[in-house]
C-alpha cells in the first residue's frame, strides 16, 4: 500500500495546490518588481513565505482566492495539513498562517497546470532590464549623472541596473564605465560632472548580440547597430 506522501491528490487538495501556486508566482513579480524599482533583493525565505488569514479586517491574498473559489470551510486547514504531508507546501498554522510552496509542489502544479518550467537562461546572458540600459546608453552615447543617482533612479534605470552592466565580467571587462570631467558654468566656477559611458566591450557587446537580444526581448526598443556607431 503506497504511504501517504505518495497518495494521489484528491480534487480539493490539487485546487488548493494550484491556488498557492498562483501566489507563489504574485509574490513573484512582485518581488522583481520591487528590484526594478531599485530596492535591494531580498531572500527568497522572506517573500515566499505566503499569509493565509484576516488581518485588520481584510483577507490575505491566498484566503481571498481560496474564498473565491469555495474552499473555505472547516477543513481548510486539514487541506494545508495533507499538502504538508506530502512534502509539496511548508505550513505554519497560526492565527494568520504562513504557506511556502515547496520545489515539489511548484513541480506538481505546474504538471497539473500543464505548464512548462521556464527555461534557464545561458550563462552571461543579460537580463531584460539590463538589455534596456545598454540600449538606451548605446542610443544616447553617455549619460550625465545627476546628484544622488545612487539613491534610485538613473536615466529611467535603478542604479544597481548600470552597477551589474558595470560589473559584468563575461567580456573581461565592464559594458558600461563611470567617468567625470570638468565643465565650466558661466559666472561659477568649475564643476565636476560625473557621466556613464560604454566601454569598448560594451559597444561590441551590443553590435554583436543585437540580433540575439532582440529576439529575446522584443519588448525592448533598441536601434540596431547600423544606425549608430560606425
Amino acid at each position: 500500500m503506497p504511504k501517504n506522501n505518495e497518495k494521489k491528490l484528491n480534487k480539493r487538495q490539487e485546487a488548493f495546490l494550484k491556488a498557492i501556486y498562483f501566489e507563489d508566482k504574485e509574490a513573484e513579480e512582485l518581488e522583481n518588481l520591487r528590484w526594478h524599482q531599485g530596492l535591494n533583493k531580498r531572500r527568497a525565505d522572506v517573500w515566499r513565505w505566503l499569509k493565509y488569514g484576516v488581518f485588520n479586517g481584510i483577507g490575505t491574498p491566498l484566503k481571498v482566492r481560496l474564498e473565491s473559489e469555495g474552499l473555505v470551510d472547516e477543513g481548510t486547514g486539514s487541506s494545508f495539513s495533507a499538502l504538508e504531508r506530502r512534502g509539496l507546501i511548508l505550513y505554519k498554522d497560526a492565527i494568520i498562517s504562513r504557506i511556502r510552496l515547496t520545489r515539489k509542489g511548484r513541480k506538481l502544479a505546474r504538471q497539473l497546470l500543464c505548464e512548462t518550467p521556464p527555461k534557464r537562461l545561458p550563462k552571461g546572458t543579460i537580463k531584460e532590464n539590463q538589455w534596456e540600459a545598454l540600449s538606451v546608453i548605446y542610443e544616447e552615447g553617455e549619460l550625465t549623472v545627476p546628484p544622488l543617482h545612487r539613491s534610485g533612479w538613473f536615466g529611467g534605470i535603478p542604479w544597481n541596473v548600470w552597477l551589474r552592466l558595470r560589473d559584468y565580467y563575461e567580456v573581461g571587462k565592464g559594458l558600461v564605465e563611470e567617468d567625470s570631467r570638468f565643465i565650466l558654468r558661466p559666472g561659477k566656477e568649475s564643476e565636476q560632472e560625473y557621466f556613464i559611458k560604454m566601454t569598448e566591450a560594451g559597444i561590441e557587446f551590443y553590435q554583436d548580440n543585437w540580433e540575439k537580444y532582440t529576439e529575446l526581448y522584443p519588448e525592448v526598443e533598441s536601434i540596431p547597430p547600423s544606425e549608430k556607431r560606425d
